[in-house]
């Protein structure tokens, strides 16, 4: 994948999926390696060793800024290739947009110059297993960078399977407009914890006594979905990691402990 750079300052608004807050985002070019977050005058690196919470998204923090609901943007930077940027954030959290990472896809992809770079790459050096009851997240070495994704929900998701080598084209049109989904009867419960302030019918695909009320874009959108999550915590690293990904049942924490080990076997 070739590296690109931005070359023009873009900027967006709208409200946080948790939160409910409103934010704004302002996108800045940069020759400095790395993608880093501004909360006011913190600097907050992308990187596996800032996230300090993964409850329903991920959160990065340092120096008592913080920035929450990361994930998309993070794997639209990754997979258009863009490996220098500062954001600038005010407010608390990524805006949700659609729920999905195509508003971001929309928004930088014209704002892009490709290099003749190519994007760094590693392959794993030997397998990682994370487990957390009967979920599990393993990564074996290979020659590509795929995943095999299963999840196992209530009807009417239930039992789905996605799998398929990762590349920015299939990212672009099979992965990113995936949105996020919930149960409308978690919905109280969530916001009695300050989570899920902002999901409406525009942003999440809402399941509600066992209807999807919302269409779909992908008859298996929800573990596509899933993909996407695990492409954007898997993006906290600086480099593509090449390698065989199967998940069952995973979500924010066992991407985020897989995106700390592929760190450590990287040193």
């Amino acid at each position: 994948m070739k590296v690109h750079t931005l070359i023009c300052k873009k900027s967006i608004n709208g409200i946080g999926l948790h939160t409910g807050a409103f934010s704004e985002i302002q996108f800045i070019p940069s020759e400095k390696k790395g993608i880093r977050f501004w909360k006011n005058d913190i600097c907050i690196p992308v990187s596996p060793k800032f996230v300090i919470e993964t409850k329903r998204g991920v959160v990065l923090g340092k120096d008592g800024g913080k920035i929450q609901t990361v994930e998309h943007l993070l794997a639209a930077i990754r997979w258009l290739g863009i490996s220098s940027l500062e954001i600038q954030v005010n407010g608390d959290e990524i805006p949700i947009l659609d729920g999905s990472s195509a508003g971001w896809i929309k928004l930088l992809e014209p704002c892009r110059k490709e290099t003749p770079e190519e994007f760094d790459e590693l392959p794993l050096k030997k397998p990682i297993l994370i487990q957390e009851k009967d979920a599990y997240i393993k990564a074996a070495p290979s020659t590509s960078f795929s995943i095999q994704y299963t999840i196992d929900f209530p009807a009417p998701i239930g039992t789905q399977t996605w799998k398929g080598k990762i590349s920015s084209d299939l990212f672009k049109n099979d992965i990113a407009p995936a949105r996020t989904f919930g149960f409308a009867e978690e919905l109280e419960s969530l916001r009695e914890k300050g989570l899920a302030v902002g999901g409406n019918l525009e942003n999440c695909v809402v399941i509600k006594r066992g209807l999807m009320i919302t269409p779909l874009r992908f008859k298996n959108e929800p573990v596509r979905h899933k993909v996407l999550d695990l492409l954007g915590d898997l993006s906290l690293l600086s480099w593509i990691p090449v390698g065989k990904f199967e998940v069952f049942k995973g979500g924010h924490f066992l991407h985020t402990l897989m995106s700390k080990a592929l760190a450590d076997q990287a040193l």
